[in-house]
């Protein structure tokens, strides 16, 4: 399961001249339109035009063109809070995989300590 954000630029009301040059770089000229959506499966053209994309089994970052440095829990609890409309899905999700890590780290087997002997004679 996958979290896919798309982010559009526009402009940011409708008094903004596009058509003459720079318009992009005056203040407050541009705004942001943000799609979320949800998939089993990431596409070419998600790992393309895809400025967000949570890997929500694995529980990792898998593009984050936005801010580098922002990491996981971080970015799931911003998606979680602000689309209501997926929070039970990505919860379950979420809450599936952490049990079944739990579990697996529950039944690991512990190493037992290994000793060296030299065979060979001198």
């Amino acid at each position: 399961m996958f979290l896919v954000a798309y982010y559009y630029q526009k402009p940011s009301n409708n008094r903004v001249r596009t058509s003459r040059a720079g318009w992009m770089l005056q203040p407050n000229a541009v705004s942001y339109d943000e799609q979320v959506a949800l998939t089993t499966k990431i596409k070419n053209k998600d790992m393309a035009m895809a400025k967000v994309i949570l890997d929500l089994r694995a529980r990792r970052v898998v593009r984050n063109s936005w801010n580098k440095d922002t990491d996981y829990e971080s970015l799931f609890e911003y998606y979680q809070s602000n689309y209501p409309q997926y929070k039970e899905l990505m919860n379950s999700v979420n809450t599936a995989m952490l049990k079944k890590q739990e579990r697996t780290q529950a039944i690991a087997v512990p190493t037992s300590e290994v000793r060296v002997v030299n065979t060979a004679t001198t």
